[in-house]
């Protein structure tokens, strides 16, 4: 079906407000997570220099961190698709309607695989540079929730020292115990056999 002028200018506009949209979701969505991990980061550096026993906080908050980097990266996935879809929209459109030096959505990727560079030279997309931020994110919350666990450890391990010095306590006295009634026992038997009366005072 044949569209008038009128009628792409109106795709077009659609288009491009669809894309506007998701585009400025994404990108608003990406700056809260950044805002967010910092503050987490903040709450794990803290944690780590209050001392052993708010290290385990630090911990909680780097699985945390880690988490959110996984969730805030499948949000981005479905924000990519939306962007790419209207990108594809508007491409079509520019097809109907722009010179071909004036399709800028339809042209952007020979353009970008004209680049000069290669590797870490040659200019990344928004996808593969949001990924790597995730990534780096998710690292940094499990690394941090490591060192926590380390510091913390400093608590237990005098604790589970000191239970084993008590428990070691406790059986030498036990074994005390045990000596000394195995002792009177014996001088029991004895007396027994002596034909004295264990509880006898003696002859006056």
């Amino acid at each position: 079906m044949e569209l008038d002028e009128t009628k792409w200018e109106r795709a077009r506009d659609h288009a491009w407000r669809y894309f506007d949209v998701h585009a400025g979701q994404r990108m608003a969505m990406f700056n809260f997570f950044i805002v967010l991990s910092g503050l987490i980061l903040t709450g794990i550096a803290g944690s780590l220099q209050a001392g052993p026993k708010i290290a385990v906080i630090g911990i909680f908050l780097g699985l945390l961190l880690a988490l959110l980097a996984f969730v805030f990266w499948k949000i981005d996935q479905r924000a990519a698709f939306l962007v790419k879809h209207a990108e594809e929209a508007q491409a079509a459109i520019e097809a109907m309607l722009l010179p071909d030096k004036a399709r800028l959505f339809s042209k952007e990727p020979e353009v970008r695989a004209g680049t000069k560079g290669s590797g870490l030279r040659k200019p990344w997309t928004f996808g593969k540079s949001l990924r790597v931020t995730f990534s780096s994110i998710a690292v940094a919350g499990l690394c941090g929730a490591g060192l926590c666990f380390v510091r913390a450890i400093e608590v237990l391990a005098p604790v589970k020292t000191q239970h084993l010095l008590q428990i070691g306590s406790n059986s030498v006295e036990a074994r005390k115990s045990i000596h000394v009634a195995n002792t009177s026992n014996t001088n029991v038997g004895e007396a027994v056999k002596s034909g004295i009366s264990p509880t006898a005072g003696p002859n006056r």
